[in-house]
């Protein structure tokens, strides 16, 4: 018996539904992209201090305080460190993390600052620590410690998840 492929004409139904699966592969894709842009830096930072190397996570820095050629490193977990480095150098180290620089002497992680006293221009963080802005740094830093969220990658996200939601199979057109 002799069998050969017959191609009958996509139905309506088979369209849609290809559109569909193209739009599921294309949203995935965006809200893949867009979760890897949210993602905590893992990011490894090596503090020299005397005779030892102390790794760290660059999340698990709260600020750095500078002094002349030196450094100070404020820990999460409460442990400071005094290194022979400049703010300038941990600066270019950490351009990618979330940090802001509000002082020529310090350099803190934005998402710690909780609080701005308006007569000082002091910085509170949450565990009460409070840092000094300079007029030189400080609309820079204020806007950039309050700025709003709207054009985050975690608001690209849930806006996606929520067209994804609420328009899940529309064909293209």
């Amino acid at each position: 018996m002799n069998t050969t492929a017959i191609l009958l004409p996509e139905s309506r139904q088979d369209i849609l539904f290809r559109s569909a699966m193209e739009r599921i592969r294309d949203l995935e894709a965006e809200i893949q992209k867009l979760r890897q842009g949210t993602m905590k830096s893992h990011q490894l930072v090596r503090i020299h201090q005397s005779n030892r190397i102390i790794s760290a996570q660059a999340s698990d820095i709260l600020y750095i305080r500078a002094e002349d050629n030196y450094s100070w490193i404020f820990l999460r977990n409460g442990n400071q460190f005094y290194v022979s480095r400049t703010l300038k150098s941990w600066i270019a180290q950490l351009k990618n993390e979330d940090f802001v620089r509000c002082h020529r002497s310090f350099f803190v992680r934005r998402e710690e600052v909780v609080e701005v006293v308006r007569r000082t221009h002091e910085l509170i963080q949450r565990d009460g620590t409070h840092i000094a802005t300079s007029r030189r740094f400080q609309k820079n830093c204020l806007s950039t410690i309050f700025a709003e969220q709207t054009n985050s990658s975690a608001h690209k996200l849930n806006a996606v998840i929520h067209k994804l939601i609420k328009d899940p199979v529309s064909p293209r057109g």
